[in-house]
């Protein structure tokens, strides 16, 4: 699902709006038809903030003449789309235009990265979000989530607009398409492999390692605002590298409630290992 650098996100009108790379949400009794090469089919699914699916949403990608239309349930398919960077536009009758920017890819093992759920805002919701958008954003920066993320290969992020986008109940469903968490409670027992050790970080300071475990109940799902996680045998990045171990993947969540009652300093700078 995700992108290796960061999770895809959106632009709207010039300012934040959000998408998630999830699992593909087109029916499976949809056709496939092959591709030519070096080309992709870009499939997602349009709802608003509550969830409703969007039906008859125009969807576009920016300079070239792709484009198609949701159906009853907001899902969408487009065609032979040159794999790279592109601007996917999403325009609905009383919502804000999402334009969500995304690095396509024709390798099997990235067929997340080309698929693109959008949630749209009513015009009366957006000044509201992006209010809060800036707040998280500049929180953020001060803990150098940003710069890791800019920074870092072979690591996932989860921000803010994809916490929403994934609207989770659990702080395991932030999780559950990111695959090197192979132990993740909410994936099928069948699809599991070897358990994978975590060791788990809040707000940047340990809460739980070990192999299989539940990383339910550290904290309220709603407080969540940002997360990341680096695979096994990679060094994290401070400040997640105080008890890492090579053998286990590093998860560091951070939350909302924290980030507004502390009193921040100056904006972290991280070190980041040599590529």
């Amino acid at each position: 699902m995700f992108m290796m650098r960061s999770l895809p996100w959106s632009v709207m009108s010039g300012v934040v709006m959000m998408a998630c790379a999830r699992a593909s949400t087109v029916s499976d009794h949809s056709p496939i038809h092959p591709t030519p090469a070096g080309t992709v089919t870009v499939s997602g699914r349009v709802t608003s903030t509550v969830g409703i699916a969007l039906a008859d949403a125009a969807i576009s990608i920016e300079g070239f003449d792709q484009e198609g239309r949701s159906d009853a349930h907001g899902k969408y398919i487009i065609s032979n789309v040159r794999a790279g960077h592109l601007t996917l536009v999403v325009r609905h009758e009383g919502y804000t235009t999402a334009r969500t920017e995304a690095k396509l890819s024709t390798k099997s093992g990235d067929a997340g990265r080309n698929r693109i759920d959008v949630i749209l805002f009513r015009t009366d919701e957006t000044e509201a979000y992006l209010a809060r958008t800036r707040s998280d954003s500049a929180l953020l920066e001060k803990v150098g989530f940003r710069a890791r993320q800019a920074a870092v290969r072979d690591a996932y992020f989860v921000t803010p607009e994809e916490i929403a986008s994934i609207q989770p109940r659990t702080i395991a469903d932030l999780f559950k398409h990111v695959p090197v968490l192979l132990d993740n409670p909410v994936v099928p027992t069948q699809y599991r492999t070897a358990p994978t050790c975590t060791i788990t970080y809040v707000n940047g300071i340990v809460r739980r390692r070990g192999y299989g475990s539940n990383i339910n109940g550290l904290v309220p799902v709603r407080h969540v605002v940002a997360a990341e996680v680096y695979p096994p045998r990679q060094s994290p990045p401070p400040p997640f590298n105080s008890g890492s171990s090579l053998e286990c993947a590093t998860v560091g969540i951070w939350t909302r409630t924290w980030l507004n009652s502390t009193a921040l300093g100056p904006t972290v700078t991280p070190t980041f290992p040599q590529k």
